[in-house]
């Protein structure tokens, strides 16, 4: 397969977990119960849009580096998706461990 294809794949997949991300944070941040742990991104929290706008501007910007670099993105995005992915398993952990409190 083309290395192309492969990192708009990619590039695909980084969205949907920057969107993944962004819901299960503002969840655990919403309940009053969490706190966002990334010192780079903690103001970001006080204004959900520019939350938001961040994860799609990260995106574009991955998305951009895809076109015009693929292989080199290829291999950049599927590092930076796995470590997305592990960010959105734990912020989901939180979300479960305060909805199991809430539950009480």
């Amino acid at each position: 397969m083309d290395y192309l294809v492969l990192a708009l794949i990619l590039s695909l997949l980084y969205f949907i977990l920057a969107a993944a991300d962004f819901y299960t944070t503002m969840t655990v941040l919403e309940s009053g119960r969490g706190k966002e742990a990334n010192p780079i991104m903690a103001p970001l929290t006080k204004n959900p849009k520019l939350l938001l706008y961040s994860q799609i501007a990260s995106w574009i910007i991955l998305g951009i580096i895809a076109i015009f670099y693929p292989q080199e993105a290829f291999y950049g995005l599927l590092l930076v998706d796995v470590l997305k992915a592990l960010v959105v398993l734990n912020n989901a952990i939180n979300g479960y461990v305060v909805w199991s409190q809430l539950k009480r």
